[in-house]
């Protein structure tokens, strides 16, 4: 579901503005992972009506080129679904990604002449038998491990065995749900065998045709399970409940489709004891022959208080123990407030317990509820030191519903890391990973989206200055400056990049993004689980430097989940007399600082110190990679070579193009630090004989008292004032040093409250600058001696009159005139002009030179109207009919178990 809802989000304007068709092409190449052409691979799309019935194929096969062209027959309202799997002879060896169906209108105007690449496949062969060895009718559903979505499932009818054609250079668990039986599961992560063999007397492994025959057998016999709820201080409760959850391969628990039916025991002519008097509970639980784990929930309340703990167990059908008496179990505080658990009943119906649940509620960037949504929520919590173990809740936000989720949770600890998958509404959100603790979630359980916007830290950027493209994933693509023969498609920046005919073709892909100078590369990124993360990176950096040391420090980071293998992130440095980076010489990196999502400082070398165990045991989100992380809080020399850049060598320098870049093992809060020689100052010229020739970068001397160096400054702006009809503008005359960031308010006749607002020179270049003004952000790009009116809080009227009068680029200073506006001016009269000369102002000419074209204005730009992600109404019609009718199978699963 996840997968679906993030493919389409990269569709949705397209649904929009294309009209349908009444038949339409479906074409492309065929290619293995290599781009070598597969030749008579079989394509086949399924078509489903607009209720999801399937009602009809259209197949055929490629030429010996790889290509192949069909035309699809149209049905009103239809979606269709292809799948590609090459043959050789009656083994398949490889098949294309799983994919969505998609509407009439993707295949004609995103998907013509998309390249398919086909990854090496694996064969599951699924059957059931019971406990006679007959045949069993079953529902199921194949997850990948490591994404966590489904990649195959049939829930509408059951069916009496099913083949899957998967890659198999993935791991796989598969649960089944057979009738009038207990769902069984299965890990599968050997397709890697190097020899055939067997799993047990009904199932088995060919390595010669890749294919694993599992045959789940649904033997299973009722046991007793007893023991007692205890908790300090109570002899006595109100009401308790021992509450038994299925747990899915992973640890995985849904928090509302996971329960099993209430009374277990009524199928044995028996009945579930619960004894609010002393604690002690007597329940009956299935023994399995197959695997099958469960999460008990004990739950009571004492008067308005409620407690709960959760115990792990799984029963084997071949211990023939009548009854398991388990260890006392020990009660903790409820987060939250009352709330019901549901469970089915053994005749059918549904029973309601109130304990405690904790509700977290999904916000947007202003506090407000999210509204018609899906959401998918993967909330990791560990109870190991609890008397329980590590797992996971899942929970599904249907679109329509409210945007809260609710949990149960014991309040000792909090949520190691809940990741959230979020799409539809007014916006595309990133994807968020965030931990709290119980604290925390006590003082605010709301969880903040913003709608998917990368930027830097504290500012937006307009959508035209974001690069974004898609490059081949292979070691030699995934470097700092791969060649155009790894780019899919041609870089284009974030408010036209169209990447789904990449995406959908199942290539291993990377995916870079940036502005200027500072990109982000993730390497073999699965942009079919998610979307690209949400990254935040300063737009420039700071440096500090004595006349021998150089150090810079940026920061970056993202809000998103790990779906990549790893990053590359890049910054630029200068090389100016006096302050810039001297590259001849050894340049070193090092991670002193570590951030939360919330750009918290939770380590720091000079305090924690640089053992990487340390940081993992203190921090478990980085934990998976602890050793590579230890290599990056020390201090490392950069190496010149980027085939050398490595996880123990994590830093490369781009000399040609003043680069530095880093590898992370994922793409979180980090301060990293560059250390290294300063370029040497310039000698001034001491008359004794000798001469010596200086220009713009190196004649720099220090800023003159007119310039500020704090980063940030306020400017105070007149309003305008009419007399006798004629209104007359105040001028203003500022200095601004480049990365400064200069408040002012707006507060003139036609405005009711006073709006603050920043200007920052970005950039300043021989001839113009660029400016970034928010709090609507907007950039702009002015030659010397230019004009722009500028509309600062967006409601299309021009509040500003910015003009640059002039620059010093050597000193990275401007001198700017700043004049306030107001509507409906029925003459203008202009003071006079009066440009001040620069103190000290270096050697370069005066004469205006045109704005080079990648330099041109992107005025009115806003991070808000990305084109491609907005969600127009037709789009999430179909996200509804989608998810209406996946919400309806579950159901039907559910009631069928």
């Amino acid at each position: 579901m996840v997968k679906i809802s993030i493919v389409l989000l990269f569709l949705l304007l397209s649904l929009v503005l294309v009209p349908s068709a009444f038949a339409f092409p479906f074409n492309g190449t065929v290619t293995d992972v290599n781009g070598i052409a597969l030749n008579n691979t079989y394509i086949n799309v399924t078509i489903r009506d607009s209720n999801f019935n399937i009602v009809g194929y259209n197949s055929t096969t490629t030429n010996a080129s790889g290509w192949f062209n069909m035309t699809v027959t149209e049905v009103s309202g239809g979606l269709y679904q292809p799948n590609i799997i090459h043959y050789n002879g009656s083994v398949v060896d490889f098949v294309g990604q799983v994919l969505p169906a998609f509407p009439a209108e993707i295949f004609t105007y995103q998907l013509d002449q998309t390249k398919f690449y086909l990854k090496p496949a694996g064969t599951i062969i699924i059957t059931v038998i019971n406990s006679t060895s007959s045949n069993v009718s079953f529902r199921y559903q194949v997850k990948d491990v490591k994404l966590g979505y489904p990649v195959a499932e049939g829930f509408t009818n059951p069916v009496a065995n099913v083949t899957l054609y998967l890659p198999r250079d993935r791991n796989y668990s598969i649960m089944v749900y057979p009738a009038a039986s207990m769902p069984i599961s299965f890990n599968w992560n050997n397709f890697t065998a190097t020899e055939s063999y067997t799993i047990n007397s009904i199932s088995n492994y060919n390595v010669t045709t890749r294919t694993l025959q599992k045959q789940f057998n649904t033997t299973l016999r009722l046991d007793r399970v007893s023991g007692y709820i205890n908790f300090s201080g109570i002899n006595i409760w109100s009401s308790f409940r021992v509450i038994p959850y299925l747990m899915e391969p992973g640890n995985i628990i849904h928090v509302t489709r996971g329960t099993l039916p209430f009374n277990l025991s009524a199928f044995n002519g028996e009945t579930d004891v619960f004894t609010p008097t002393t604690g002690f509970y007597n329940i009956s639980l299935p023994a399995t022959t197959e695997t099958s784990n469960m999460m008990l929930f004990a739950t009571a309340t004492n008067g308005s208080f409620f407690y709960g703990a959760f115990k792990n167990v799984s029963l084997s059908y071949n211990n023939p123990a009548a009854e398991l008496q388990l260890s006392n179990i020990s009660m903790f505080g409820l987060l939250g407030a009352s709330g019901n658990i549901t469970q089915d009943t053994t005749t059918g119906g549904l029973i309601n317990f109130t304990t405690g649940v904790q509700q977290f509620n999904l916000l947007n960037s202003t506090n407000a509820s999210l509204t018609n949504v899906f959401a998918h929520v993967q909330a990791k919590v560990d109870y190991s030191n609890f008397g329980s173990i590590e797992f996971t809740w899942m929970a599904t936000i249907q679109q329509g519903a409210a945007a809260v989720f609710s949990l149960p949770l014991i309040n000792a600890t909090g949520v190691k890391k809940i990741d959230l998958f979020v799409s539809g509404g007014e916006s595309n959100y990133a994807p968020k990973s965030i931990s709290k603790t119980a604290a925390e979630i006590r003082t605010n359980s709301s969880i903040a989206f913003a709608a998917f916007n990368p930027q830097a830290i504290d500012t937006s950027l307009a959508a035209s200055a974001i690069s974004m493209a898609l490059y081949l994933s292979n070691a030699t693509c995934d470097v700092p400056n791969p060649s155009s023969d790894c780019l899919l498609g041609g870089s284009q920046t974030m408010d036209s990049f169209k990447p789904m005919s990449a995406i959908v073709g199942g290539g291993k892909l990377s995916f870079r993004m940036g502005t200027g100078s500072i990109k982000v590369h993730y390497v073999n990124v699965d942009m079919l689980a998610s979307g690209p993360p949400d990254v935040l990176f300063d737009s420039s950096t700071t440096a500090s430097a004595s006349a021998s040391t150089f150090d810079a420090a940026v920061r970056f980071g993202s809000g998103g989940p790990t779906m990549y293998d790893y990053v590359l992130v890049s910054m630029p440095y200068t090389e100016t007399a006096g302050s810039g980076l001297d590259d001849s010489q050894n340049v070193n990196i090092s991670i002193p600082t570590l951030y939360d999502e919330n750009w918290k400082v939770i380590w720091n070398v000079t305090t924690n110190g640089t053992n990487s165990t340390n940081l993992a045991a203190n921090n478990s989100h980085y934990s998976a990679f602890a050793e590579q992380w230890g290599f990056l809080l020390k201090s490392s020399t950069c190496t010149t070579n980027q085939s050398l850049q490595n996880t123990t060598t994590p830093c490369y320098i781009d000399t040609s193009n003043n680069v530095l870049w880093v590898r992370l093992p994922h793409f979180s809060g980090t301060g990293p630090s560059v250390t290294g020689t300063a370029v040497a100052a310039s000698s001034p010229n001491n008359g004794g004989g000798g001469s010596s020739s200086s220009s713009s970068a190196s004649s720099a001397g220090s800023l003159p008292p007119e310039v500020s160096s704090e980063k940030e400054i306020t400017i105070s702006l007149p309003e305008p004032t009419t007399t006798e009809g004629k209104t007359q503008f105040q001028k203003v005359l500022a200095h601004l040093k480049e990365g400064t960031k200069a408040k002012f308010t707006i507060k003139t006749s036609t405005k009711t409250t006073i709006e603050e607002h920043t200007i920052t020179a970005t950039r300043i270049a021989p001839s113009f600058a660029n400016f970034v003004i928010s709090s609507i952000p907007q950039e702009v790009i002015l030659n010397k001696g230019a004009s722009k009116e500028l509309d600062v809080d967006d409601d299309t009227i021009n509040d500003l009159r910015l003009t640059l009068i002039d620059l010093n680029y050597a000193l990275r200073f401007v001198n700017v005139s700043m004049e306030l506006l107001t509507v409906g001016r029925a003459e203008i009269t202009r003071e006079p002009e009066v440009a001040p000369q620069l103190p000290e102002k270096s050697v370069e000419t005066s004469v205006p030179v045109p704005l080079p074209v990648e330099a041109l204005p992107v005025e009115e730009q806003r991070a808000l109207s990305l084109v491609y992600w907005v969600v127009g109404i037709l789009s999430l019609i179909v996200l509804m009919i989608i998810f209406i009718k996946i919400k309806k199978l579950l159901h039907e699963t559910k009631k069928k178990k």
